[in-house]
């Protein structure tokens, strides 16, 4: 907020939860205070129907990117960033109709036909069920494997000198603390409430929205599975171990040249 406000920038988000309609306050979208203070792009602008992939996302990014004044992108979902600075693979479009019947299959049987055809990708893919899919969308839709494809010269949109990075990475156990925080936070400004509404629209459970952080232990409490406690307990705790994966993923894999701040 303080870079837009002092380079009359446009915040663009990274963040692969934060794109969609459905959920404010799981997600931590900006509120809407912040939204009219500064430009804001790609935030809340998604339906929780639609399987929005990482090139859906590059599309639009690189749109708006060409559109502002001084681009400034926020976001942890490390997929979206190194595919807008190192290109997307050449995969060719795949009639949706390919999509919409693997979706409709049993994702074990997926996983296992996967693992056959592109060990590579049933390896990368670990059982995450929207990798999954997609990974057989590709195959089925073009003859030829994600592997294949990810071995081919990848389509560029910029250049690395255009970006000036910037990793805000803080003490993991303080990390740790400020998301239990802000979940105790979250339950009074009413992510349950949040949750129920989204049950009600019957998205189907492998959809990216379904598995936001806290959805999937608040709909077990909803639904009269496990206590709000327990809930609340499984929730903390998947944050803990993402927020340990976002730490390692950053200092390890991240292999940019970039400023701490």
């Amino acid at each position: 907020m303080d870079l837009a406000k002092q380079l009359g920038g446009t915040i663009i988000n990274c963040d692969s939860k934060q794109i969609y309609k459905d959920l404010r306050i799981i997600t931590a979208r900006p509120t809407k205070q912040d939204e009219a203070t500064v430009p804001h792009k790609l935030y809340g602008c998604i339906d929780g129907s639609i399987n929005f992939t990482t090139a859906d996302w590059i599309k639009l990014a690189v749109k708006e990117i060409k559109q502002a004044k001084q681009p400034i992108l926020v976001g942890g979902t490390g997929l979206y960033i190194t595919s807008l600075i190192e290109g997307l693979s050449p995969i060719p479009p795949i009639d949706s109709s390919i999509r919409h019947k693997l979706e409709a299959m049993d994702i074990n049987e997926l996983n296992n036909e996967l693992k056959i055809v592109d060990n590579a990708a049933y390896i990368t893919a670990a059982n995450n069920p929207v990798r999954i899919i997609r990974a057989m969308e590709v195959y089925k839709g073009t003859g030829k494997t994600m592997s294949h494809w990810q071995s081919q010269p990848r389509n560029k949109f910029f250049e690395l000198d255009n970006f000036k990075l910037l990793e805000l990475l803080p003490d993991r156990q303080q990390n740790y603390k400020n998301a239990e925080q802000r979940w105790d936070v979250m339950l009074q400004m009413g992510i349950i409430d949040e949750v129920k509404t989204l049950m009600a629209k019957n998205y189907p459970s492998h959809l990216p929205i379904m598995r936001a952080h806290g959805v999937p232990e608040l709909i077990k409490y909803i639904n009269g599975d496990i206590s709000l406690e327990e809930a609340s307990i499984k929730a903390k705790q998947n944050t803990r171990n993402y927020i340990k994966r976002q730490h390692t993923w950053f200092k390890n894999q991240f292999r940019y040249k970039k400023e701490r701040v």
